[in-house]
Order: structure tokens, then C-alpha cells, then sequence
């Protein structure tokens, strides 16, 4: 471009070098000219931080965030409207191409004000202040324990046969491993300190890593299913953002 050259500030060069002003006269002041060379080349070294810092972003809901119509885990981009979560199916060339997305900001905080509102019901070993379904379990798993010395107790008495042993028994261990899943023990630590009244103060603090906080989440919702909005328009469908909560 025509302000690249030093000839237009009445600037003489010698093989690279400016070896002082020119014999002929200048089209633009040279104060002024390198003035807009400055401003020129601060133009892209601001583009490029904003790049970097785009690039950079942490994507809180990482490893969460699903698409209701394809069932698959989304992917993590910045358009031109800012960073976005959407579907991995988008760039297909046929029937299942998946135009769906949502935008990270305002999802992302929909979530936290649900994982935090979750975590002040929580008591600091992780559980909920009152809730019968550690109860309930209890009673299946002590339910199935039981059934399995009976019909072992059967067995022995070959009052049934060997395969109907095994039928039986698969039957009643499958039930008792369904219900162990809902109450194994996870690590609680994870929780430590962000649990009950102060639970927003916590989360928030400088301490609280964005690395902790998606796991956080990750332990507590097994997904977030995006579905296509029912509206549009400038405000967000907060209904079509389902959080699927892990047992607790």
C-alpha cells in the first residue's frame, strides 16, 4: 500500500536503510505518516491477541453438553457471534446433517446456577439433607443379599436344578449390581468446601479453577441435552436446555 513506502514522507532509502530526507517534496508529513504506520501495524497485533484469546477460551461444559436430536456429544468453536456449542454432525453433506448449536456464555451459566443451586442443598459430605433414596437401596441391596442365601440354601438342598441355579441367580445379581451403581461411593472430596450456604462464594473464588469447576459439573449432571428451540427471537429458550442429573 501507498503509507508502506517512506517515499510519500519525503523519506530517501539505500538499500533498506533510510539514509535521510529526500530531494523531492513529501506528500504526507512524516510525523504524520508514521504515526498511521503505527496505528496500521497496532490493528493487527490487537486481531491477533483477540485470536489467541478466542482460541484460548475454556469451554466450561466440556464433555457435557449433548445434542437432543443426534444424541452425540457437541463440539466447542468461536463463529463470528462469539463461542458456541454445536453439533458435530454440522459439516455432513446429507440426511444427517445437524445445523443445532446454542451459545456458550449464555448456557454455560444456566448450568452453574443449577450446579450451584444443587450444591447448597448438599451437606458437606455430599448428600442431600433429606432424601429417602439411600434408604430405599439400602433395603433393595439388603433384599437381593437375601434372596441369593436362600436360593443358594435351595440349591444345596438340590431342591432346583444347577441351571436354574444360575438362571436364578444372574437374575437377582443383576438387580443388586443396578442398585449398587446408584449408590456408589464418588469421590466427595471434589465437593469439599463448595457445598451448602456459601456454595456461590466458592464457586466463584479465585482459588476455583475453570479444570475443577467442569468437574464439578461432570459429577454432577451426567449431560446437558440441547434441543431446538420452540422460539425465536433475541432471548434465550431456556427450555430447550435439559440438565440430566447423576445420583447423588
Amino acid at each position: 500500500m501507498l503509507l508502506d513506502s517512506r517515499h510519500v514522507a519525503g523519506i530517501r532509502m539505500h538499500q533498506g536503510e533510510e539514509v535521510g530526507p529526500g530531494s523531492w517534496p513529501a506528500i504526507i508529513d512524516a510525523g504524520v505518516w508514521a504515526e498511521a504506520r503505527t496505528r496500521r501495524e497496532y490493528r493487527p497485533a490487537v486481531y491477533r491477541e483477540a485470536l489467541s484469546k478466542r482460541a484460548q477460551r475454556y469451554y466450561l461444559l466440556r464433555g457435557l453438553v449433548m445434542c437432543g436430536r443426534c444424541g452425540t456429544l457437541v463440539s466447542r468453536t468461536a463463529k463470528g457471534t462469539g463461542p458456541v456449542y454445536q453439533c458435530n454432525r454440522r459439516g455432513r453433506n446429507d440426511d444427517k446433517k445437524c445445523p443445532r448449536s446454542i451459545t456458550a456464555l449464555t448456557s454455560e451459566d444456566f448450568v452453574v446456577d443449577a450446579a450451584v443451586e444443587l450444591l447448597g442443598k448438599l451437606r458437606v459430605d455430599g448428600r442431600f439433607a433429606s432424601s429417602n433414596l439411600a434408604e430405599s437401596l439400602t433395603e433393595e441391596l439388603e433384599d437381593g443379599q437375601r434372596q441369593l442365601g436362600e436360593l443358594n440354601q435351595m440349591w444345596t438342598a438340590e431342591e432346583i436344578s444347577t441351571a436354574e441355579y444360575r438362571k436364578m441367580r444372574k437374575e437377582i445379581t443383576d438387580r443388586i449390581a443396578k442398585a449398587q451403581r446408584k449408590v456408589v461411593i464418588r469421590p466427595m472430596v471434589l465437593l469439599d468446601g463448595l457445598t451448602g450456604a456459601g456454595a456461590r462464594a466458592a464457586w466463584e473464588a479465585e482459588n476455583m479453577t475453570d479444570d475443577r469447576r467442569n468437574a464439578v459439573l461432570r459429577f454432577l449432571f451426567s449431560g446437558v441435552v440441547v434441543d431446538e428451540p420452540k422460539k425465536y427471537g433475541r432471548y434465550m429458550d431456556w427450555d430447550r436446555i435439559g440438565i440430566e442429573q447423576n445420583p447423588l
